[in-house]
């Protein structure tokens, strides 16, 4: 389920602003790396192809947000570190 998620993601940043996508940053990196935590949820292990899709996902998040998904990217990442 995961995994379709993220790939219906791809779809919609194939065609969005980069202003439409920005106000949503936040959520959808934060769930995104958590995809890639092998023991992210309730001790479920992650399945390699959804950690591969998480991370195709990223990266069409990253181009369609252009620069400020770096920001966005370094605070979830500090966020996921201390969590």
């Amino acid at each position: 389920m995961h995994s379709h998620a993220a790939a219906a993601l791809i779809n919609f940043c194939e065609g969005v602003e980069r202003d439409t996508l920005v106000p949503y940053l936040d959520p959808i990196v934060e769930r995104l790396l958590k995809m890639l935590n092998p023991g992210a949820e309730d001790g479920k292990v992650v399945k390699g192809y959804v950690q591969e899709q998480a991370i195709t996902t990223l990266a069409m998040v990253a181009d369609a947000s252009e620069t400020t998904f770096a920001k966005v990217l370094w605070y979830s990442l500090v966020c996921l570190w201390f969590d």
